[in-house]
């Protein structure tokens, strides 16, 4: 499969998972309106319709590893911002696996999930899950509304 049309798909996945959730990750929902692929592209490049979700999840969860690992290790607010920006502009679909873990991933991928979590609370909030929690549910929230990640960074701080 080439780079562009897999992108397409795992970009139209984590939209989808974003905006409807684990049950909303149809075909019809994946290939809808002006995502420029058909139901035949998935079938063709992948076993099932599962096994595109999963790689998509897997794609996300490394592109996220990789920002985790690039956040500023000095300076508590600037990884914030990075963080924020990542989940608003990039990724918004990482907050909702985070806070879900949908029962239907594997357990390796649930694992790494929980892996994540836990090296974000440290990195943003001194290993507290719920206080990350409470930042990622905030994001979620803003991308929904529309907000800018430096409108959302002055609540942050207070959290």
């Amino acid at each position: 499969m080439s780079d562009a049309a897999k992108n397409k798909v795992f970009d139209s996945v984590l939209k989808q998972y974003h905006q409807n959730g684990w049950l909303g990750l149809t075909v019809r929902r994946i290939t809808g309106r002006g995502n420029g692929f058909s139901a035949g592209v998935i079938y063709h490049h992948f076993d099932s319709l599962f096994e595109a979700k999963i790689a998509a999840f897997e794609a996300l969860l490394a592109e996220t590893k990789a920002v985790i690992e690039s956040l500023d290790q000095t300076n508590r607010i600037t990884r914030l911002e990075s963080w924020l920006r990542f989940c608003l502009k990039e990724r918004p679909a990482i907050c909702r696996l985070l806070r879900e873990k949908p029962s239907q991933l594997d357990e390796h991928l649930r694992q790494r999930l929980d892996e994540i979590e836990r090296t974000l609370a440290a990195l943003l909030c001194g290993a507290s899950i719920y206080r990350l929690a409470a930042i990622n549910g905030a994001a979620e929230r803003a991308v929904v509304d529309g907000i800018e990640p430096e409108d959302l960074m002055r609540v942050a701080q207070e959290l």
